[in-house]
């Protein structure tokens, strides 16, 4: 956020989703599903130039490791405008938490869209 993203509730998007393709419950969200409408529509209500698809790979903790604990996520920048894919990446850290180590890995993630 101190790069001037903001955040927009998964639920938002999702309610979009099901009005424009039939989205239900339990269903994988994929780039697939974002055709021009609904891209349009989602910016239209939310103001976003972009979104962020992602999904996490591995998130264990081990503690006869050092560091103990390692996460990995994928992800996609897709822009607004065109539905290009501006930025996909995967990326992965260790740390001595779970969380230390998803946030060292955000810290890349939010490097590779800058």
């Amino acid at each position: 956020m101190e790069k001037g993203f903001s955040l927009i509730s998964y639920s938002l998007i999702k309610n979009i989703l099901s009005i424009e393709i039939g989205y239900k419950e339990g269903m994988a969200l994929d780039s697939g599903m974002l055709t021009p409408d609904v891209l349009s529509r989602i910016k239209h209500e939310t103001g976003a130039d972009g979104l962020v698809l992602g999904s996490v790979s591995e998130s264990w903790c081990d503690m006869t490791w050092i560091p103990p604990c390692r996460i990995a996520v994928s992800f996609k920048l897709i822009g607004m405008n065109t539905g290009d894919i501006l930025v996909s990446a995967s990326i992965s850290d260790e740390g001595y938490s779970v969380e230390r180590a998803a946030l060292i890995m955000a810290r890349k993630a939010v490097n590779k869209i800058r």
